[in-house]
């Protein structure tokens, strides 16, 4: 199942300046899980903490995924490989989050959410092994991490919903940072790239970076 980069990527993807951005994100990730991990250890409650954890846990797999997607296009004789290794880590870093969301915010879900993004992750390990048609194995990327952050957009909009204060603006300003890097990740893949040539190839990166800071900055300021 391990083939080419497919076609309809221009020259100049994942290099360049564009690649310095993409290495800013990844940097930027790494920065939130450190942030998070350690804003968890100061605090006492434990829904925020876990919170705190889960977010740096995210961030950290959302890094590897940037980290892998670059692996893919410049080891191209692999590049079903590293694709599906990078969904991987962006759905292993969410089942911790949609874990936490739906044991202490939104407890009316009963964990459906959670069991549905571990059955996926598990097939996604099942197509990296091989046994799953390339073109099956790939699709399916496409259904799997919008399902993931889809859920998560879902439980905060509920969440924007009932609560008040603090909790609802912070609830906000995730939800919008998310909105950005889900836009980023959209507009870096195969079919954007395919249907507008003309949008610059920067792009993507520079609001993803607007995502991820937005994200940070509204749970780290008092």
């Amino acid at each position: 199942m391990i083939l080419q980069v497919p076609e309809g990527f221009p020259p100049g993807y994942y290099s360049g300046f564009s690649l310095m951005l993409w290495f800013v994100v990844i940097a930027l990730f790494f920065l939130n899980f450190i942030v998070f991990l350690w804003k968890a250890r100061g605090v006492e409650m434990e829904s925020q903490k876990w919170l705190f954890i889960s977010y740096g846990v995210a961030s950290l797999g959302l890094g590897f995924t940037r980290i892998f997607f670059i692996l893919g296009v410049y080891i191209s004789a692999q590049y079903d490989f590293y694709t599906i290794l990078g969904y991987i880590s962006a759905l292993a870093g969410m089942v911790l989050w949609i874990f936490t969301l739906e044991k202490y915010l939104v407890t009316k879900t009963k964990k459906v959410l959670t069991l549905i993004t571990i059955v996926l992750l598990i097939i996604d390990f099942v197509a990296l092994l091989g046994p799953i048609p390339r073109e099956l194995a790939l699709d399916l990327q496409y259904i799997f991490l919008p399902f993931s952050l889809g859920a998560i957009a879902i439980l905060y909009f509920y969440i924007i919903a009932k609560a008040t204060g603090d909790v609802r603006t912070k609830a906000i300003w995730i939800l919008i940072g998310l909105i950005l890097i889900v836009v980023a990740q959209v507009m870096d893949g195969q079919a954007f790239i395919t249907a507008f040539p003309a949008v610059p190839l920067e792009l993507a990166p520079v609001i993803m970076m607007a995502g991820i800071l937005l994200f940070l900055i509204s749970q780290i300021r008092k």
